[in-house]
């Protein structure tokens, strides 16, 4: 199990969510950035019996045999249902704007973010209110976080349009607010392109872009 002092650590300022379903309903452990833990129970989220309603989405999911149409109503019937099983009791607590969920059992499975509730004809999705990111452990989110830390952000490279096709300020345009994205970038007159100024740009870094808007030489 992981450490609890870790655990503090990764929650710190997310919204962590660890949802279980449980024999007699369910119940969720919930991180808040400015209120620290709190448990919620989630009395529809049982496993004793699991729910009709999960049981079809699974068979949804995992029965490629099953009626287009009957998929579409088992996945639609399962959204409804986490609107009021998860979210419903979800939204009493100050959730943060991201979400991390951490789903044990058929919560691991479940979109959490497609959960909807009716309002008149129209449907509001939780996902246009949270974002929602789904993770298999904290411990897993613990390495993601040392490992970005050490990450640098990969260099940009762009060759510009050709002379001819500078009558595209689009494409000029383009390229100029493409490589502003980037800390380290480098973008090449076509005039100025050789294989092997291309070969050692390639090699030190992770995009590439090339506006050209030009003609292909078959015979090249």
């Amino acid at each position: 199990p992981i450490e609890v002092e870790t655990l503090n650590t990764v929650a710190d300022s997310r919204t962590l969510a660890y949802l279980v379903p449980g024999p007699l309903g369910g119940y969720a452990l919930v991180h808040l950035p400015d209120g620290g833990w709190k448990h919620v129970e989630l009395p529809l989220c049982r496993i004793d019996p699991v729910p009709t309603v999960v049981m079809a989405y699974e068979n949804a999911v995992f029965n490629a045999k099953m009626p287009a149409g009957a998929r579409r109503l088992a996945v639609d019937d399962m959204c409804d249902w986490l609107w009021n099983a998860v979210l419903t009791p979800l939204s009493e607590l100050a959730l943060g704007p991201v979400v991390h969920v951490i789903g044990s059992s058929y919560l691991a499975y479940t979109p959490v973010h497609a959960a909807r509730a009716h309002d008149g004809e129209s449907l509001h999705y939780a996902l246009s209110t949270w974002e929602f990111r789904y993770v298999p452990t904290a411990r897993a989110l613990a390495r993601a976080d040392s490992l970005a830390a050490g990450i640098k952000l990969p260099g940009f490279l762009g060759v510009s349009p050709p002379a001819a096709s500078r009558t595209l300020p689009g494409a000029l345009a383009e390229i100029a607010n493409i490589a502003a994205m980037f800390p380290t970038h480098s973008v090449i007159d076509p005039e100025d392109v050789t294989t092997e100024r291309l070969r050692t740009g390639l090699s030190g870094c992770g995009w590439f872009h090339a506006s050209c808007h030009g003609m292909a030489d078959p015979s090249d």
